[in-house]
């Protein structure tokens, strides 16, 4: 999610190759317009944490018991709390003939899984990323943070308000598909792949960035592949270039980012836009027909776009974007024995689709407006998204979402805020069992609405 680089953006900014203020229309060599820092090197320490109590009215929530003499139903209850720390520390540093450079670390918190308590404890590195570069010259970024075009270039995303509303925290508090996956283009889960970026500086207002990686793994190399895995589970192996049993075809190699973004001001209206593509030069090959005669899955290239705008003026921001391609979320994985199986990918997890007999191959395609006003303290905002996408492959209707987001933010003090939303959202698939993934006639539909009220604390 893009709220998690708040923390740590004001001392990014400064170095990045046109900071973070809107482009003047005209041209520069130091777009920047600040003079060259004193040279040295500045370390940061930065935090959060958020507290939320949410009250959540969602299907799905009463469900059968299992196990040896089961009777009766399992239930959800409606109110929660929940909370969430990160910790950035880093540093940015500027050499004697004005080379900047830096690097950041993002530490969270983990899931904690199905246990209770200290579980949450261990702590463990999400993203990681440096930057070298110059106002004049543009700026190269590596790791897995905001190193990708995508993640760092998108325009008309509104975020602002509250958490974040669908793209914020309190989504979290939904069990089950959550409609708000489909933001491939901010999410963390999509973009934390290992890469390297080049970002230009500004010319007429425009810049440009490109960046690649060599496959959809993150950091820290194959340290959970082995050759037992490539036997057995390939999918756990990110330099994978084929599988004999169909495991690891949602494996990409050789991503390639690319985004064009113009940002200018007119009088006192700032204007926003950009537009962008991004997908895998090479596939993962499926070189058998796995245990089912007839059957021979491969993946489709992915190929995604996405594109927005915004406008500003005295306080109001109103944006919107498009995306859509040749994409999937929400799509199959392989059993070993060759059957297909749905799997309810979560957090923006966008995959490719397949190409075999009897899957449906639909294209996803999303759109979403939204607007923030700022007045003293308070920040207030709404966006409203819909987005179409082939969801199980095994059947012929597309998996739709759509959702509302309202909120507020009120910044009581420097570093101590509030936040109220409130969220509704649906997600449907006709011919599909949204609750266990497998084809049915029934739960082809889910709706939740959700409010929550959330503390945060910042430095």
């Amino acid at each position: 999610m893009r709220k998690i680089l708040l923390a740590t953006a004001a001392g990014f900014a400064a170095f990045v190759a046109d900071g973070v203020a809107p482009a003047r229309a005209q041209a520069g060599t130091d777009v920047t317009g600040q003079a060259t820092p004193t040279p040295g090197i500045t370390a940061r320490f930065n935090g959060r944490y958020r507290m939320y109590m949410g009250y959540v009215d969602q299907d799905g929530t009463t469900q059968p018991a299992a196990g040896a003499g089961a009777a009766g139903d399992n239930k959800l209850g409606n109110f929660d709390f929940a909370d969430y720390a990160r910790l950035f520390p880093g540093f940015d540093g500027v050499a004697a003939n004005g080379l900047r450079y830096g690097a950041s670390l993002e530490i969270r918190m983990g899931s904690g899984g199905n246990a209770r308590g200290d579980s949450r404890a261990g702590l463990f590195y999400r993203r990681i990323w440096g930057y070298v570069g110059t106002p004049t010259l543009g700026q190269i970024r590596v790791g897995s943070g905001p190193t990708g075009a995508i993640e760092t270039m998108t325009v008309g995303h509104i975020t602002g308000f509250g958490s974040g509303g669908w793209d914020g925290d309190a989504p979290g508090f939904i069990v089950g598909l959550n409609p708000s996956d489909n933001f491939w283009f901010s999410s963390s889960s999509r973009n934390n792949y290992t890469k390297i970026g080049y970002f230009s500086p500004q010319f007429f207002g425009f810049d440009l960035g490109l960046s690649y990686g060599a496959n959809n793994g993150n950091f820290g190399g194959d340290g959970a592949c082995s050759f037992a895995n490539i036997s057995s589970a390939p999918q756990n192996c990110d330099r994978l270039s084929a599988t004999a049993n169909g495991l690891g075809i949602y494996n990409l190699r050789n991503i390639v980012e690319a985004m064009l973004r113009y940002r200018g001001t007119f009088g006192p209206v700032g204007v926003a836009v950009s537009g962008g593509w991004t997908g895998n030069l090479t596939s993962v090959d499926n070189s058998s027909t796995l245990t089912v005669p007839g059957i021979d899955y491969r993946q489709k290239k992915l190929s995604m776009f996405v594109g927005g705008a915004t406008v500003s003026w005295a306080g109001l921001t109103v944006g919107g974007l498009l995306t859509g391609g040749q994409g999937n979320i929400g799509s199959h994985s392989f059993a070993a024995n060759g059957v297909v199986q749905n799997t309810l990918t979560g957090g923006g997890g966008l995959q490719p689709l397949l190409s075999g007999a009897g899957l449906n191959t639909s294209n996803f395609f999303g759109w979403e407006i939204g607007a923030q006003y700022t007045f003293g303290p308070f920040v207030v905002g709404t966006h409203y998204f819909s987005s179409s996408t082939e969801g199980n492959q095994a059947v012929a209707a597309n998996r739709d979402r759509q959702g509302v987001g309202v909120g507020g933010t009120w910044n009581i003090a420097p570093g101590l805020a509030m936040f109220l939303e409130y969220l509704w959202g649906e997600v449907k698939e006709n011919g599909v069992n949204l609750i266990t993934g497998a084809p049915g006639t029934t739960n082809n539909k889910l709706n939740v609405n959700l409010v929550s009220l959330g503390i945060s604390f910042q430095w």
